[in-house]
Order: C-alpha cells, then structure tokens, then sequence
C-alpha cells in the first residue's frame, strides 16, 4: 500500500475524532484499511512511525492466541511449558496418578506448542486464565536442540517480567539419553550461540560443549524419550 492511500485511510478514519468501542486490531485494521492485517504489519508500524502517529489513536485491543492448559493444584504456584503434545498428556497422566514430575511438585501444565508459545504467552494476561495467575515460576522443557533452546531463550527474553526458568531435572535426564538422539534433516538450519546455551549452564561446561556441538550439527534430543514408562520410573 502507497504512502498516499495509507495516510488518506488514516485521515479519514480520524476525521470523526477517536472511537469509542474499541475493535480487535484485524477488526479495525479491516475498517479502516481494507485489510485485516495491515495494521500489524511492519509496514504500517514503519509508517506511524515515522509521522509520529500513535497506535492509541486506533482504539484497538490485543486478541492474544489460547494455549491449552490443564490446572491440577486449586492454589497453582508452579507451572510447566511442555514443548510437544505427546510428552504434555504423559506428564499429564502422571499428575492424575499424583506423581510429582521428576521429582518436582508441578500444580499446572502448559502445551507450548512448538514456537506458538512465543506468542501465546500473552494469554497469561486476560482474564481467561485468571485461576492460574497466581503462578510464580514456570518451568520450561523442550526438546535439546537449536530449535527447542531457541524457544525458550526467546520465551524468556520476551516475558522477562515473569520468572520462567529451564526445567532443571527434565533437561538433566533428557542429556543422559543424548545417545537415543538423530540428525534432523533440515532445509534451512538454526544455529545456536553460547549466549542461548548458557541457559543450560547447570549441565556443566563439557555438556555444553557437547550440546553446542551436536546442535549446530541439526542433532535434537527429542523429550519424548523421557516417556511414560521412564518417567514413572523416576517418579516411583
């Protein structure tokens, strides 16, 4: 969209003063642009921007995405990010049998969903999940690979006003199985710093090593090797 037609859109939406009833921002970027996602786009953003314009003048809220969750405790104070789907419904059985996961008292499961939790965090803000806003700590545990330590460094940096810290245990037992791991064939790779690894600090230096190794080779320790058998192992 040219620079004309974007501040003609603009000016003639603002002509009648600031809304009222405030819209979801596909909603009003539909209204007032003809598309619904224009005004989140880089492109929009660079224009109000660069001609001072402030986002408030649009009267728009936020339609953070749902991550899916499952509460155990009535008072949740600690919770844990679960990466994939299959490794969330085993943790989940065994807090239905009143296990503790690896050891650690867990009052609420997350389904990150892969990269999705990078967003949908965000759901943690509205009043949908206010029974569980009372969470203190959330764990975090992925798969040890470029990808899964990635999420969470990011996760982290993003939401630094919420204490998330990796899941200890789980990262511990998922490094002992690193031999059960595989080469990933990737099309295009992600690289992995020692700034990002170093969240894995508490593994010691060699495992570090090893894992920035393994990892910028496209290797993933996936955390479906700490299945249901060997977690109930653990837990018994």
């Amino acid at each position: 969209m040219d620079a004309k037609k974007i501040n003609d859109c603009i000016m003639n939406f603002i002509k009648d003063g600031k809304p009222n009833i405030p819209l979801s921002i596909n909603e009003r970027s539909l209204q007032v642009f003809g598309d619904e996602k224009f005004l989140a786009s880089s492109e929009c953003k660079k224009f109000l921007s660069k001609h001072g314009i402030s986002m408030g003048i649009f009267n728009v809220y936020k339609t953070p995405e749902p991550f899916i969750y499952f509460k155990y405790s009535d008072n949740p104070k600690t919770a844990l990010i679960i990466e994939n789907k299959d490794t969330w419904y085993t943790m989940r059985k065994l807090l239905l049998k009143g296990h503790q996961i690896c050891g650690v008292t867990i009052d609420v499961l997350i389904y990150g969903e892969g990269r999705k939790i990078q967003n949908s965090f965000q759901y943690m803000e509205v009043e949908d999940t206010n029974e569980i806003h009372g969470v203190e700590t959330f764990y975090y545990f992925g798969d040890i690979d470029s990808s899964g330590i990635d999420i969470m460094y990011k996760l982290i940096k993003e939401y630094s006003g919420y204490h998330i810290v990796p899941f200890v245990p789980g990262y511990e037992n998922l490094y002992e199985k690193r031999e059960y791991g595989r080469v990933k064939d990737l099309k295009l790779a992600v690289s992995i710093s020692y700034k990002e690894l170093a969240l894995l600090k508490f593994l010691g230096d060699k495992a570090l090593d090893d894992i920035y190794t393994l990892c910028n080779h496209n290797y993933i320790i996936p955390q479906e090797l700490l299945n249901y058998n060997v977690l109930t192992e653990k837990a018994s």
